[in-house]
């Protein structure tokens, strides 16, 4: 097979097994890994709140479509020529979306609004990646970054271990492996950097300070 360096030109792949589909999703979650990590990395490196980087943002909302992606194509539905995250998610089998929705910390989602809220923020970020990639010839925009980021935490999750499992289904495991990443990566070091908003009896706060909390407090102790 050959490779083309106009992009473009380039074959796509062929979905015709069940190998096919367990390929491409590996692909498919390893490129959204890619982005997933660059915003891990990107957190604590910006010179402004990471919630006001378009960049940031950007490649959460594309690892998002990827790993919903993922899920579809682990499903055997194309997910090719789509790329708003509401129709992606609404594709998905229901058993997945209420694994996503429970998974999902909600953090700062107001109780009494949901499911609702749920959906509302999917259908907001719907064009994340499209629209923040050309930010600036805009008046100005205003999101729910947490919801975001949580969302990116809780597909990879999903994501990975469902397409592990697909390929270790088909004895591919040995060639194929994810990074281990801890759980809620991207929520912890928001909350470590103090810009995490959770009722503090809430499931999202025991996810996103497991750990975090207390070091905060020893630091916060008056010197003897």
């Amino acid at each position: 097979m050959a490779f083309y360096f106009q992009l473009e030109d380039n074959e796509m792949r062929l979905i015709e097994t069940e190998e096919d589909s367990a390929m491409v999703a590996y692909s498919c979650a390893k490129n959204a890994d890619s982005f997933y990590q660059l915003s891990h990395k990107a957190l604590s490196s910006f010179d402004t709140e990471p919630g006001f980087s378009p960049a940031i943002q950007a490649c959460l909302a594309f690892s998002c479509e990827l790993y919903l992606k993922t899920l579809l194509y682990l499903s055997k539905k194309s997910p090719r020529r789509i790329h708003n995250l509401d129709l992606l998610y609404k594709r998905l089998d229901l058993e997945i979306k209420n694994q996503i929705y429970e998974l999902h910390p909600k953090g700062n989602c107001p109780p009494n609004l949901l499911p609702n809220y749920f959906d509302l923020q999917i259908k907001e970020w719907r064009k994340g990646f499209e629209v923040l990639r050309y930010s600036h010839e805009r008046q100005g925009y205003a999101c729910n970054f947490q919801f975001l980021l949580e969302l990116s935490d809780t597909l990879r999750i999903i994501a990975v271990e469902k397409c592990a499992i697909a390929i270790n289904k088909l004895s591919l495991n040995g060639a194929y492996k994810f990074k281990d990443i801890p759980p809620f990566s991207l929520s912890q070091t928001l909350a470590k950097m103090n810009l995490y908003y959770c009722p503090t009896d809430s499931r999202a706060f025991m996810i996103a300070y497991n750990g975090v909390a207390s070091s905060r407090n020893e630091m916060s102790q008056p010197s003897q």
